[in-house]
């Protein structure tokens, strides 16, 4: 089992979430309230003088938020992609709905991706375990590259909650998708842009037994 690596940021209590989140008249269920946790606990990318309220309903946007709708395809196939991601990177044993994306060894992101109802992948978040370091460009590198492989699309909504707590704000994240091969479908800077990335095939060239090389 890999080791989530140890955060030094503030360590939120259940009855903390749940006095802010009261207070914005908010009402989670129980197994919501240890997802924030364990998004406010291991987000290695939130300074620990954060205002509590503010960290507590940035990590709660994700969580509590209507997934996007999606318009199911008649014949649409499980992703095989998906299952080899299950296979082989640890689920993040403080949020089950993660996955630890390492390389060689290195744990470079967490990874919240589930199978799109049309085929192929919906990345709902990627989070480097510390950032300025090109983790975050790596981790997905490697899920561009599995989908590929698989010749499936990648679906997500690039949206940057809260510009304080995050790198990038939404019209940088979207145009770093993009820099990735992710094009804009539809949304705008409020509510995120939902982007979409085609499988690239892998090029292979092939010849006769009896071609020649090319002459200079």
């Amino acid at each position: 089992m890999t080791k989530i690596p140890q955060s030094s940021s503030t360590t939120y209590s259940a009855e903390a979430v749940i006095e802010v989140l009261a207070r914005h008249g908010k009402d989670p269920t129980a197994s919501q309230i240890e997802e924030i946790r364990s998004r406010l606990n291991w987000d290695v990318q939130a300074p620990a003088s954060d205002n509590i309220d503010e960290a507590v309903m940035d990590a709660a946007r994700y969580v509590l938020e209507d997934p996007p709708k999606l318009v199911l395809r008649r014949g649409a196939k499980p992703s095989e992609a998906l299952r080899e991601i299950k296979m082989r990177f640890d689920q993040n044993p403080f949020n089950p709905r993660q996955r630890i994306v390492t390389d060689d060894g290195k744990q470079l992101a967490l990874l919240e991706v589930s199978a799109s109802p049309n085929g192929g992948l919906h990345i709902s978040d990627i989070m480097a375990v510390e950032s300025g370091k090109g983790y975050g460009a790596r981790a997905l590198a490697i899920v561009l590259k599995i989908a590929d492989e698989h010749h499936e699309e990648i679906t997500l909504t690039a949206k940057a909650y809260s510009s304080k707590r995050r790198a990038l704000d939404t019209p940088d994240l979207r145009d770093w998708y993009a820099r990735h091969g992710f094009v804009v479908e539809g949304g705008d800077e409020i509510d995120g842009f939902d982007m979409v990335r085609a499988p690239r095939p892998k090029l292979t060239l092939s010849r006769k037994p009896d071609d020649k090389d090319p002459q200079p």
